[in-house]
């Protein structure tokens, strides 16, 4: 009975030692979380050692775009009851799905909203831009063409409200402000290829 005593007594006093060690290792940690939080102005949320950054970090999105030129006219559709910018012109777009490129999106949003088939040696890149809008960050990539196959149709009327072809030099004035970016010096060739920005300033 006297030895089980002492061992447990032993025991005991080896666990104090363990749990006094692992304090003094907590102290430490928490001095310096204490620190990386300071310096990197950090909101503390709770006492624990959850935290998050101050600035909110915004989803982000990628998108092609379409422009289906005719001469002197692209193709714009006037979006209606949609998330993003209803009443708002743009071109042909939509966000890129699971494994697919840029270019494969263009042709299947194409294809989509307006029944007309593009080959992919038909589709030349034109620009993109790389915007901040309100609640996420928008990387909208451009291409360019004027040849298809098939009849224009408003496939999504849920989301057309029009989709109709306008002179480029006469836009409508409610039109996606980056979009308008994008389109920017469409009749010069050496502005192909560009990357812009939009509301980085902001």
């Amino acid at each position: 009975m006297l030895r089980a005593y002492i061992l447990a007594k032993k025991d005991i006093t080896w666990l104090q030692k363990e749990v006094k060690e692992l304090y003094l290792h907590l102290k430490s940690v928490h001095n310096f979380i204490d620190q990386y939080i300071r310096k990197r102005n950090f909101e503390i949320v709770s006492f624990s050692y959850l935290c998050l950054p101050m600035k909110k970090e915004l989803p982000i999105y990628i998108c092609a775009h379409a422009i289906l030129r005719q001469g002197d006219e692209i193709l714009l559709t006037l979006r209606d009851q949609t998330r993003f910018a209803s009443g708002f012109y743009s071109v042909i777009s939509g966000g890129t799905e699971s494994g697919e490129s840029v270019k494969e999106a263009t042709i299947r949003e194409i294809y989509e909203e307006t029944g007309l088939k593009v080959k992919e040696e038909d589709l030349a890149f034109h620009t993109v831009v790389h915007s901040q809008e309100e609640d996420f960050i928008h990387m909208a990539t451009f291409f360019i063409t004027d040849t298809w196959e098939g009849e224009i149709q408003n496939k999504e009327p849920h989301k057309h409200k029009e989709l109709k072809f306008y002179p480029i030099h006469q836009l409508p004035s409610n039109m996606i402000p980056y979009v308008i970016k994008a389109l920017e010096g469409l009749d010069d060739a050496q502005t192909h290829a560009y990357y812009r920005e939009y509301r980085w300033d902001d």
